[in-house]
């Protein structure tokens, strides 16, 4: 089925994950970024005390997720739906408010959790959920917010700020998410119930559907850690090199003109390969294709590590926003084919909280590394070769995953 049938037949369901997915923005690093240096001010705090802060804002946020993260499960969508977008809602309004520190951490909590941690997570839970026979498109789809969102929100959040100010900027934000987000995204499940009974949620032959992962279980099984393996490497290694890209642009003696402006181009060619890797995941299936996303980070670091013009800098972006474009489409259809879809959003939350712990900890690692003097070419270059070895590794996990679920069929 073509992408543009695909989304005429099932438009509301799959828009409805688009916007989850843009909407997780206002809880992304890259957004928040923006508001560091006013938070420093306006709290008399170092940036790295704020640093600190946004760090323990999101071991917090990853460690809540395996108990907020299941109850997708076990409750309506537009429900949830609602409790998610009303909890994005008010960090965004206690952000602008805040009086004082404690209540900033307090307002970097929730929209982490619920912006970066659930409205994802609702976006590509259902996308995954809903669809057997196209769920490599649907994911490829709904994955598409992400991009849409970095390429709109730097521009709109940097004038809001010249403009109103942070506070303001914030308030404005929190507004857009209840007016906009809220109702839109319950007007798209009106007929949310009707979707449910008319699309399969069984991939059958394919996956443990009939047991019960719960996180105990699924602790103990050797595959969990497989798929890991493989899919946590992107989130810990694209923090650590975007977090620090201004150190990284120092080393290079790159201008500071060169990495906003490839940002946009690593949007682009994230949202590009997310759509693209769709297909192929419905022909291949994504275990299969495993290995893609690590081999594209390997290009993305080696670029990194092996050139210093400024055409380098956009090398290395565009090769990353490929991978993180083919690792969001395949990391929820992966979960799907392995364990089934009816306790999909217990299995992506305790996954989740995983991956988002490792994006807590790579700029806390990579700075230790650098306050011990180390180099960035060095600790570059040291990165590269666990890439090296984690991408084929990767090609491991794809057989081993692969025989498992053949094996199974059989």
């Amino acid at each position: 089925m073509k992408y543009f049938s695909f989304f005429r037949n099932y438009s509301r369901l799959l828009a409805f994950a688009v916007l989850l997915a843009f909407f997780s923005s206002f809880g992304q690093t890259f957004l928040i970024s923006f508001y560091v240096p006013e938070f420093a001010g306006a709290f008399a705090l170092t940036e790295g005390r704020i640093g600190v802060l946004y760090g323990i804002a999101t071991v917090g946020s990853a460690l809540l997720l395996p108990w907020t993260g299941r109850l997708i499960d076990r409750v309506s969508l537009s429900r949830y739906t609602l409790a998610v977008s009303a909890g994005l809602g008010l960090g965004g309004l206690i952000l602008a408010v805040a009086p004082h520190w404690i209540l900033l951490f307090a307002g970097l909590l929730i929209v982490r959790h619920c912006g970066q941690g659930l409205c994802g997570h609702i976006a590509m839970t259902s996308s995954g959920r809903y669809f057997v026979e196209n769920r490599g498109k649907a994911v490829a789809i709904a994955g598409t917010g992400y991009p849409l969102g970095e390429i709109l929100f730097p521009a709109l959040i940097t004038l809001s700020i010249a403009v109103l100010g942070w506070r303001l900027s914030w308030g404005l934000s929190a507004g857009l998410i209840i007016v906009v987000l809220a109702p839109l995204a319950l007007s798209l499940l009106r007929s949310s119930r009707r979707l449910e009974n008319a699309l399969p949620k069984v991939d059958s032959g394919t996956s443990d559907e009939s047991r019960n992962w719960r996180a105990s279980l699924l602790l103990t099984d050797y595959r969990f850690y497989v798929i890991l393996a493989t899919l946590v490497p992107i989130g810990f290694f694209s923090t650590a090199f975007i977090f620090y890209q201004a150190v990284i642009a120092e080393s290079r003696d790159w201008g500071d003109h060169v990495f906003p402006s490839a940002f946009a181009a690593f949007a682009i060619t994230r949202a590009m390969l997310a759509l693209a890797i769709g297909p192929w995941i419905d022909r291949l299936t994504a275990v299969r294709l495993l290995p893609a996303h690590m081999i594209l980070l390997l290009i993305a670091g080696a670029f990194l590590v092996f050139f210093s013009g400024e055409w380098a800098a956009y090398a290395y972006l565009i090769c990353l926003g490929m991978s993180m474009g083919v690792g969001q489409s395949v990391a929820t259809a992966v979960w799907a084919e392995v364990y089934g879809v009816e306790n999909l959003g217990g299995i992506r939350s305790v996954a989740s909280m995983i991956g988002v712990l490792s994006t807590a900890l790579a700029p806390l690692i990579f700075g230790m590394l650098l306050d011990f003097n180390i180099e960035v070419p060095t600790l570059l270059r040291g990165a590269l070769v666990m890439i090296l070895a984690l991408t084929l590794f990767s090609f491991v996990a794809a057989s081993i995953l692969n025989r498992a679920r053949l094996t199974k069929q059989g």
